[in-house]
C-alpha cells in the first residue's frame, strides 16, 4: 500500500477524478500530512517580450523559484521549528500520482498558524521544479510507493 493510499480518499469505480495535490515534504525525517488543494508553481524562466519599430523582437529571460503553497496539518506533537527552519528537498504528489520534486527549499515566510482545524500555511520555495523519474528532470528522488 502507497503513501497516497492512505492521504487521499476513495473514490467510488467510475468517479471522475480530479488532480488534488498533495506535498510530501520531509522535514527530520518526518512526513508531513497536507490539506487538499496545494498548489505548485513550477518556476523557471518567466519570458518578456522585447519590441522594437511596433513589432515583437524577441525575449529576454528571468529566472523565478518553484513554490508550493499548502497548509499542513497540526497535530500535538507537530515540530513547529522544523517547519520554520526546513531546508532542502520538496516533493509534489497529486492523487493522480504525478510527481515532482524540487532542490534548496526554504520555507519562503513565517509559517502562519491558523485555528478550528485549519492547520499551518506555509509557502516553499526552491530550485525549478522537475518531474521525478522523467527524461526532462534535473534529478530524480526515490519514488515513494
Amino acid at each position: 500500500m502507497g503513501l497516497l493510499d492512505d492521504l487521499l480518499p476513495k473514490f467510488p469505480p467510475g468517479t471522475i477524478r480530479q488532480v488534488a495535490g498533495v506535498v510530501k515534504v520531509l522535514l527530520n525525517g518526518v512526513d508531513y500530512q497536507t490539506k487538499p488543494g496545494a498548489v505548485l508553481d513550477m518556476g523557471g524562466d518567466v519570458k518578456s517580450s522585447q519590441f522594437g519599430d511596433g513589432a515583437r523582437t524577441g525575449f529576454s529571460t528571468e529566472p523565478v523559484p518553484s513554490s508550493i503553497t499548502v497548509q499542513f496539518l497540526v497535530y500535538n506533537d507537530t515540530d513547529m521549528d522544523a517547519i520554520k527552519d526546513f531546508q532542502g528537498i520538496a516533493e509534489y504528489i497529486t492523487d493522480t500520482r504525478n510527481h515532482f520534486g524540487a532542490n534548496n527549499c526554504v520555507i519562503a515566510s513565517p509559517p502562519k498558524i491558523m485555528d478550528g482545524g485549519q492547520g499551518v500555511e506555509v509557502t516553499i520555495e526552491g530550485d525549478p521544479a522537475f518531474v521525478v523519474g522523467g527524461a526532462e528532470s534535473g534529478a530524480s528522488l526515490p519514488n515513494p510507493f
